[in-house]
């Protein structure tokens, strides 16, 4: 919602005051923080990838088993995908607080999977 607000700020004010050759910049706290989470979402997810791939080499090391690793990877991956999903649904935006859940998750879910299963 912050990055369509300031994009259209930006049109506005250029439709506003582009007869009068004035380039316009928009600067502030809000575009600041803005552009940090952009760059987090996108860096959080290529992280989230290779997290999930080095965690299903680790279960293939720790378990020798294939369908176990699998299992296992499965019961991380439900979890999370519903609490995104849910957030979605329910309207929460993605900020510097709620973007941890899922290394919390993921986290407390490996954990977990290794004790139960071994």
């Amino acid at each position: 919602r912050r990055n369509e607000f300031l994009t259209n700020l930006k049109q506005e004010l250029e439709t506003l005051l582009k007869n009068d050759g004035v380039e316009i910049q928009i600067t502030g706290i809000m575009l600041l923080y803005n552009n940090m989470l952009q760059s987090l979402f996108s860096s959080q997810f290529d992280t989230l990838v290779f997290v999930i791939l080095v965690i299903f080499v680790l279960f293939i090391i720790i378990f020798r088993s294939l369908k176990f690793s699998i299992i296992a990877l499965l019961v991380n991956i439900i979890p999370l995908s519903m609490v995104f999903a849910l957030m979605g649904i329910l309207g929460i935006p993605l900020d510097m607080m709620s973007i941890t859940i899922a290394a919390i998750a993921i986290g407390i879910g490996v954990d977990d999977t290794i004790h139960y299963i071994y």
